[in-house]
């Protein structure tokens, strides 16, 4: 898998490293905060990842981007409530909406996680500043 930013980040985002998750590290990282059964079934049918470390401006804090793909729409979408649940869990006090197809959590400090399923592909922008967005 071979992330491409936003087009609207391409000119605002610095990359600063390139990884892979793995089914494992995904099942490591959910199970963390889910249940180990749903965490498990959540990383079961993962067909690649890619997870990039990224900066906007000269000194922001660190934003990831992970996209995942899964061997099936339903695949995806496992992982897709699983890792809703997961920030759910971790952040109890933030509250989701979705726009557009993507699931957004309000982080404090005005920052924000979010999550997008479309088809086989899971994307996850964490600790994004106000105006990024997976939408645009």
């Amino acid at each position: 898998v071979r992330v491409k930013l936003p087009s609207s980040w391409r000119r605002r985002a610095k990359i600063l490293h390139r990884d892979v998750a793995g089914e494992y590290g995904l099942l490591a990282l959910l199970k963390s905060h889910v249940p180990e059964d749903v965490a498990q079934r959540a990383a079961a049918g993962w067909n690649g990842d890619q997870m990039l470390t990224l900066r906007f401006g000269t000194a922001g804090p660190i934003s990831i981007l992970l996209e995942t793909h899964w061997d099936s729409a339903a695949d995806a979408k496992e992982f897709y409530d699983a890792y809703a649940d997961f920030v759910k869990r971790r952040v109890p006090t933030s509250t989701a909406a979705t726009v557009h197809g993507v699931m957004r959590f309000p982080l404090p400090g005005g920052r924000s996680i979010e999550i997008e399923l479309k088809r086989q592909r899971v994307r996850v922008a964490e600790n994004l500043p106000s105006n990024v967005s997976l939408r645009r």
